[in-house]
Formats: structure tokens, C-alpha cells, sequence
């Protein structure tokens, strides 16, 4: 039988983090270390390449698309920027990059560039895929996945960009690179570009933060972080997102991290108390990442440390019903499994020209979900709880959609019209019990 600690220290109000150590009641003697597992010999995860060190070596069992017999050691490719991306014919978001990537090795046919797409799949199955999604540059089958294990690879997609000596200059994303395709005329010209990141996630890798202020003794290894710290100036410049290590939100004021972490809409918070006003970082990371478990920690955390209760029951509330028109089918636009963002605005968008324009100051809606959680996506517009009463479509239920349109920000009657208009579904009003998350002071603990 395993037991399941929570360990918590708290540093202020700060800095909050929290681990989970797992006891195994066996016959030896297992000690636990604060910060972490079991002191049981574990095999290391693999060390990212540093920024300014020589890339790691690429593996392949075969290259594809490229010069008779080219060598693809870093000597051979001496002189020129290798940007190597790490992709799979399954990933939407890999895929849906490919006709940008495609332009982006145009621009750059005449210069010392070379563009390597490197997956790990059979290449019986890369090569059915190219017959009809053609990729402009070589790609490699990797050897039993060497070279991802080289770059400590984590998600798809990724690109690591190698200077002209050799040198590992840093990692993008095709998307970002594609909408700002002189990062590559400035590793041309002046040899590295500030718009490269040092780690795998935008700026600053939460997995390496944690390795930072925990450092790990080499023989144990956490389990689970949770960390929840005042943003700093830098929180703004950072991407919040997850993969399969866990989640982490940057620079949002403590009720958005509480409906995230709950799993509850915005507009099903009921607040009895004053929330402090600061903005707050979260980093969740699990072994097996972001479990439901483990999101429950990270909201019993946040009520531990800020003295507050959060407490769900079912209220009486008025609400809009998501429901369909007769005779009319529902204006659906299949997703192409992503987003362009811009890094500066944090600002998402399902192509260049919308995210143009929301720069610009127009203001759009924009989601892409399947239709089992369109209610969800629309509750905060709206103003009020929204209740999928769908019933049955035609299309999958699990299928994913975009909806895009614009409407005029902090207004419920005209995203409403604006909804109803471009997606063909009206939101009506009624009562209905909702389930809420109530949040209210904390009962004073009995010593």
C-alpha cells in the first residue's frame, strides 16, 4: 500500500511549494527527502543542450529528401544554421505548421541554411505521409528516438536552431518562427537572436525553475512541485501552458488560477471575501503530470495559504441555455489543431490576419473546442452560466471546432447576437441549479 504525504513550506507569502513524497510500507527502511521521492536510485532524465555549448549529435537510421549520401555530423555542417524540427505525422499542430515551414525554406533557399525534420515514427509511415503533405526540407528517421533523447526533447512540436559553428543557440516554435521569419536573417547576419529561448518552454522552462531553486542531490527525484509565488516583472515575458510533466500559469490574478485549478467557469464563482489583487505565478508537475489529484492539491494549497475555503454547492442562478435553432444547422468550421500567438500581447488567433487586426485593437472571440465544451468556452462573454442543451447533432461531439468572430469587448447582449449570428446556436435565458464553487474565509484552525 502506497501513502500518499503532502509536504508544504511557506516562505511568506511569496513562494509557496509543495511536494508529494510516496512511502512505501516495505520491509527496508526508505527514507524520503524533503523536496522529493524515495532515496532510491533512479535513472537521471537526460540534460537539455545549454545555450553557447556544442549541439548535441543527431541520429539517424535513414535521411530523407536530402543530397546523395550527406553527412549530417556538426563538422560536415560547418558554415551553415541548421534548424532542426522535432515533429510527427499525429501532431495537429506539427502538421498544420508544415505549409508555413515550406515558405519559411523558400525565403532562405539561396542562404547557409539547412531545415532537418526529425521524427521517430517507421518511415513506411513518414514516407505515406509525405506522398501527400510534401516537406521541403530533409527529414530524418530518427535511430530508436537518439536525437530526441539528445535534446531532452518534451512536446511537439519544436525546433532547435544550431549556429553556423556547431553551437546550440536556442529553441523555437515553427509557429512563432513562421510569423517572425527574421529570427533566422538575424542568426544569419549577427550569429544568435534574442528571440530564441534557452529552455523548451517560452522563455523559461518551469521544470528547469524548480531544478533551480530545489536543486536535486542525484539520487532522488520529485515527484510532485506545486509552486505558487508572487509574479515578478518577468512573469509577463513567460508563456503559460502544460505538457505531459504538468502545467503552469503565469502573471494571473489568484481567482483565474482558482477557476482553472477547480475546473470551474469564472462565472460560477461566488466570492464572500476580498481576493488579494496581485497577480500570482502556479507550477503544478507530477510524474505522470497534471492528474485531477493533483490539481485538488494545487486548489487545497491555494486555500491553505491564503486562509480561504473553497467550498462547491448547488444554487438557483440565472443562466443562458446553449440550444440549437429549428431549421437551421449550426455554422461549424473544423480546427486546424492550433493557434498563432503573439508573444508580446499573449493574444491567440486561428490565423495571422485575425491576430493582426486584435493587435490592432479589434476584439474578437476566438475558441477552438468540440462542441461538448462550446458552453464552457462562451460562459464568460456571455456574462452568466451557459448549459449545453445541444442534444444531438450530426456532427461528433468530440470533433474540434473554431469560432471566430468579432464583438465588442465586456458587452453580454452583443456577444450574445454576435454568437447566435455567426454560429447559429442562441443562448436563451432561464433558471437552472448550478453547481458553484463558493469561496469563503477559512474557519480559524482549533489548536
Amino acid at each position: 500500500m502506497d501513502l500518499i504525504g503532502f509536504i508544504a513550506e511557506v516562505s511568506g507569502m511569496n513562494a509557496v511549494k509543495a511536494s508529494v513524497v510516496r512511502c512505501m510500507f516495505i520491509s527496508t527502511v526508505v527514507t524520503v527527502s524533503a523536496f522529493g521521492g524515495p532515496a532510491l536510485a533512479q535513472k537521471a532524465p537526460p540534460e537539455p543542450p545549454k545555450v553557447g555549448q556544442p549541439a548535441p549529435a543527431l541520429g539517424f537510421v535513414r535521411l530523407l529528401q536530402a543530397p546523395a549520401e550527406p553527412k549530417v555530423d556538426w563538422a560536415s555542417l560547418r558554415g551553415k544554421v541548421v534548424v532542426v524540427e522535432f515533429w510527427a505525422t499525429w501532431c495537429g499542430p506539427c502538421v498544420q505548421s508544415i505549409p508555413g515551414m515550406n515558405k519559411l525554406e523558400a525565403v532562405y533557399q539561396n542562404d547557409p541554411i539547412v531545415f532537418v525534420h526529425i521524427t521517430d515514427e517507421k518511415e513506411s509511415v513518414v514516407t505515406e505521409f509525405l506522398k501527400k503533405t510534401p516537406i521541403h526540407g530533409w527529414v530524418g528517421i530518427d535511430d530508436g528516438g537518439k536525437t530526441f533523447t539528445n535534446y531532452a526533447v518534451h512536446g511537439l512540436p519544436k525546433i532547435a536552431v544550431v549556429g553556423k559553428d556547431g553551437t546550440f543557440l536556442g529553441w523555437q516554435d515553427p509557429r512563432f518562427l513562421i510569423l517572425e521569419p527574421d529570427i533566422l536573417k538575424q542568426v544569419l547576419t549577427t550569429g544568435s537572436s534574442d528571440r530564441l529561448w534557452s529552455t523548451q518552454g517560452e522563455h523559461e522552462d518551469p521544470l528547469a525553475s524548480v531544478a533551480r531553486q530545489h536543486p536535486s542531490d542525484g539520487k532522488t527525484q520529485n515527484l510532485c512541485d506545486i509552486i505558487i509565488r508572487r509574479s515578478d516583472t518577468s512573469s509577463a515575458n513567460r508563456a503559460s501552458g502544460g505538457d505531459s510533466s504538468g502545467e503552469w500559469i503565469f502573471d494571473r490574478p489568484l481567482r483565474k488560477h482558482i477557476a482553472n485549478f477547480c475546473g470551474v467557469q469564472s462565472t460560477r464563482i461566488i466570492d464572500t471575501v476580498s481576493l488579494p489583487e496581485d497577480h500570482y505565478d502556479v507550477i503544478a508537475l507530477g510524474e505522470h503530470g497534471a492528474t485531477p489529484a493533483i490539481r485538488e492539491a494545487v486548489c487545497r494549497l491555494i486555500g491553505a495559504t491564503f486562509e480561504l475555503a473553497l467550498v462547491r454547492e448547488k444554487r438557483l442562478m440565472d443562466v443562458y441555455l446553449l440550444q440549437t435553432l429549428p431549421r437551421r444547422e449550426p455554422t461549424l468550421t473544423p480546427s486546424w489543431g492550433g493557434a498563432y500567438t503573439d508573444k508580446d500581447t499573449g493574444f491567440m488567433a486561428p490565423s495571422p490576419e485575425i491576430l493582426e487586426r486584435m493587435k490592432n485593437g479589434e476584439h474578437y472571440f476566438f475558441a477552438a473546442c468540440p462542441l461538448s465544451l462550446l458552453a464552457d468556452a462562451v460562459s464568460r462573454p456571455a456574462g452568466k452560466p451557459v448549459i449545453s442543451e445541444l442534444g444531438e447533432l450530426p456532427q461528433k461531439a468530440d470533433d474540434v471546432y473554431s469560432f471566430c468572430f468579432p464583438y465588442p469587448r465586456g458587452d453580454g447582449a452583443a456577444f450574445r447576437k454576435a454568437f447566435e449570428k455567426n454560429v447559429g446556436l442562441p443562448l436563451t435565458p432561464a433558471k437552472r441549479e448550478v453547481e458553484v464553487l463558493v469561496i469563503r474565509p477559512a474557519e480559524p484552525a482549533v489548536r
